[in-house]
């Protein structure tokens, strides 16, 4: 059985492979998702309880902050907490743009930019275990 660090590294290392190779809109999704996914490992393993019949967290609990400042932010500083939560805001928005916005268009910039943010956010996590 998987688990959401397994998701989180999947989602990883498909984000490098389709930035390799030029699907950038793919490659967007994946940078957010594996960063949802880690926020969750790190969520759960820090004694956060996922809502009611869900397996994990709302997406609202990640991109607006919730589980960040409530539920990992003993373990972070201020200043983590904060850019781990404008990372999040803004891989979800790229996420859903690229989704659900055909006429938007994105670049190689756009998908590296994000999956530098999604490396910078991963290692900003590690300090939370």
């Amino acid at each position: 059985m998987a688990t959401w660090m397994d998701l989180a590294n999947d989602a990883q290392r498909d984000a490098a492979t389709l930035n390799g190779g030029g699907r950038w809109r793919a490659a967007l999704n994946r940078c957010y998702y594996s960063l949802f996914s880690r926020i969750a490992a790190v969520a759960a393993k820090s004694g956060y309880t996922m809502p009611l019949g869900w397996e994990g967290p709302r997406h609202e609990g990640v991109y607006a902050g919730g589980i960040v400042s409530h539920h990992l932010g003993r373990h972070l500083k201020p200043d983590a907490q904060s850019r781990l939560i404008f990372i999040s805001a803004v891989l979800y928005k790229l996420r859903r743009d690229a989704d659900y916005s055909p006429s938007t268009g994105f670049t190689e910039g756009d998908s590296r930019l994000a999956f530098g943010r999604l490396l910078e956010a991963r290692s900003i996590l590690e300090g939370a275990l």
